[in-house]
Formats: structure tokens, sequence, C-alpha cells
């Protein structure tokens, strides 16, 4: 009988040990998760305040004819926690990790858009209208447009993070 007992009792302990290593071990998913979600989050949300929403506002009731340094160019902007985390972005479900590299993929081809934008307002500056006037035009109607269309995903990425980071999150629209 102490043969049996003993081989139920290192059974049970076994178990236990294995429930044990499991419960911890998804616990430290869980805070990894959170943590990936806390710092997408605030990257996401700086860039969209600075970029987007300061963007709609300033050209809410601005015509894209009438040029100006509406929006400055981000040449020097990085996105260190995306890019950091990548690999990390498989902790959330399917649906939000699509948001969070869809969002990544259309600033990016928004900044590069805001650069042009620069870039040819420089040139104009410069004394080249005639060759630059339309460009700048067609590129601030673009920009207009797209962060306009970019509002929406900033506001779903960022209410979807700030529900994985656990965090209060209050999305300020334009």
């Amino acid at each position: 009988m102490g043969i049996i007992s003993s081989l139920i009792v290192a059974v049970v302990g076994g178990l236990v040990a294995s429930g044990l290593i499991l419960l911890h071990s998804e616990i430290q998913k869980n805070e990894e998760r959170k943590s990936v979600a806390t710092a997408l989050l605030w990257e996401i949300d700086d860039f969209y305040k600075l970029s987007i929403r300061n963007v709609c506002r300033a050209l809410k009731n601005a015509s894209p004819a009438d040029l100006g340094f509406y929006v400055k160019p981000l040449n020097f902007r990085t996105f260190t926690v995306f890019e950091s985390t990548a690999g990390k972005v498989g902790l959330f479900e399917p649906a939000l990790v699509q948001a969070i590299v869809g969002f990544y993929g259309v600033t990016r081809a928004y900044m590069d858009t805001l650069s042009d934008y620069g870039h040819t307002m420089e040139l104009l500056q410069a004394g080249e209208r005639q060759k630059h006037v339309g460009k700048a035009v067609t590129l601030l109607d673009q920009i207009k447009k797209s962060s306009a269309e970019l509002v929406p995903l900033s506001r779903t990425v960022c209410e979807g993070l700030a529900e994985r980071a656990k965090v209060k999150y209050t999305f300020e629209v334009p």
C-alpha cells in the first residue's frame, strides 16, 4: 500500500507542479501582452496627436490651393517601440494584429507624403513656383484626405491596445 500511496502522491504532485508552471507561464504572457500593448498605445497615440489629429485640425478649413506650411515633414520620426516589439504583436488576437500592422504600414506611406510635401514647399520657397505648385496642391489635398482617413484606424488601434493594456484612455478626435 505504501508504494501505491507514494505513486499517487508523486503523480498528484507532478500534476500540481505542472499546473502551477502553466499558470505562472500564462501570468507572464499576460504581463508581457499588457506591457507591449501599453508601449504601443502611447507610441501610436503620440504620433496620432502630433501628425494626424493636429494636421486634420490645421487643414479642416484650408483649401489645398492655399499652400502653406500646415504640416512638417517627419524625417526624424521612428517607431522604436513597434520596431523592437514587432515579434510580440502576435500576442494579440488576429484582428488587432492586422489593425496594428496596417496602421504602421499606412502611416509610413503618410509620412512619405508629408516629407514629399515639405520638400516641395522648400522648392517653392526657393523660387521654383511654376514647376512645383501643382504638385504641392496635390500633395496637400492627399495629406488632408489621408489624415482624415487615418482617424478611425488610429481610434480602433488605440482603443484596442488600451483595452489590452488595461489603462484608462480617451481618444481625442480632431
